[in-house]
């Protein structure tokens, strides 16, 4: 069994063949879905594998005041939509064979 380290986090968790991050979709601000790619990319912000979502929007956040160069909204936890959960099973099935098991957790923590 593997132990998920909090101090770890975002990293993937150790104990398992294999692990993924899935970046939940945002939306821009005509409400349609966009990938963290594309929020880094119209934010100037660039990716790396341990990026928060704070990071990609470019949040500044003071005492008084939060300023976000992403002008549309965040993602939601738990939402992928039809067609990113049918690309998720599609790579899962490709590495996993008959009666293997398959784990899925929600890390729900927020970083800044």
């Amino acid at each position: 069994m593997a132990v998920l380290d909090p101090a770890s986090r975002p990293h993937p968790p150790t104990g398992f063949a294999a692990a993924a991050r899935l970046l939940h979709p945002a939306t821009d601000e005509h409400q349609r879905p966009s990938t963290w790619a594309q929020v880094a990319a119209r934010t100037g912000h660039p990716l790396h594998p341990a990026s928060t979502w704070e990071q990609a929007a470019g949040t500044v956040r003071t005492r008084r005041t939060t300023r976000e160069d992403w002008p549309g909204g965040p993602p939601v936890n738990g939402e992928l939509g039809e067609t990113d959960w049918d690309a998720l099973l599609g790579h899962l099935s490709r590495y996993s064979g008959a009666g293997a098991t398959c784990y899925l957790a929600v890390d729900d923590t927020r970083r800044g």
